[in-house]
């Protein structure tokens, strides 16, 4: 691989593929935030592609195919979207406790009190 392309998937391996969260809300965060991994990563590999295209002597076929790669990771931050949906809804009565908790509702937190 090329270096940029190592630098980038071990930051993606470090950052993400190591990462556990630390509570629900944290997961609730990582979840919203996900889809905008690809979409950085697709507007990354679009500006290569149009970079390439105009740039660079290569072979039309080379950046039509990461304009497709990128048109198709584009697609993955919608995919993505759905994890926080999914997270959002199957765990509500959690989430609506801890974003909307009762008045004085930690001294009633048992895992606080042993």
């Amino acid at each position: 691989m090329s270096g940029h392309i190592d630098a980038a998937a071990e930051a993606i391996s470090e950052y993400i593929g190591g990462w556990a969260p630390e509570n629900a809300l944290e997961l609730d965060s990582f979840l919203a935030g996900l889809p905008g991994l690809f979409e950085v990563l697709a507007a990354a590999m679009a500006g290569v592609a149009e970079r390439l295209g105009a740039e660079f002597p290569v072979d039309p076929a080379v950046p039509e195919h990461l304009a497709e790669i990128a048109a198709t990771v584009a697609g993955m931050g919608d995919f993505a979207a759905e994890a926080h949906a999914i997270h959002r809804t199957v765990h509500a009565a959690e989430l609506e406790r801890i974003e909307n908790p009762r008045q004085n509702e930690d001294l009633w937190d048992v895992a606080a009190n042993q």
